[in-house]
């Protein structure tokens, strides 16, 4: 975070072949996380963490209740691979394994029309 503030968030959406794909960018936290949760729509959907900074407990907690009620639905939730900081805080907190997981957003379309 910049003494100006922290660095705005965006979430672009785009539709690819019946996947919702979600780009969310800048820091997902407290602030942003009901952005985010406010754009999970009942069809499946690709959320692409390339773009994100910095992910906090609360953004973290949205991930794991998104996909736990996806899971319940049989509705594809697959997340593309974010940076190394942002890998590290799934593989630290034990959830790495609640999701299934792509390299790019194309793989992960591919992926979530197959499940």
């Amino acid at each position: 975070m910049s003494a100006a503030g922290p660095p705005a968030f965006r979430l672009a959406s785009e539709r690819r072949n019946g996947v919702l794909l979600l780009a969310p960018e800048g820091e997902l936290d407290l602030a942003t996380s009901p952005q985010l949760a406010g754009a999970f729509a009942d069809e499946p959907i690709v959320l692409d963490l390339r773009g994100l900074d910095f992910i906090d407990s609360t953004g973290l907690a949205t991930l794991i209740s998104e996909g736990r009620r996806r899971s319940e639905r049989g509705t594809p939730f697959i997340l593309v691979r974010g940076s190394a900081t942002t890998q590290r805080l799934f593989a630290v907190t034990g959830v790495e394994g609640l999701f299934a997981w792509a390299s790019t957003a194309d793989e992960a379309v591919s992926q979530a029309r197959t499940e």
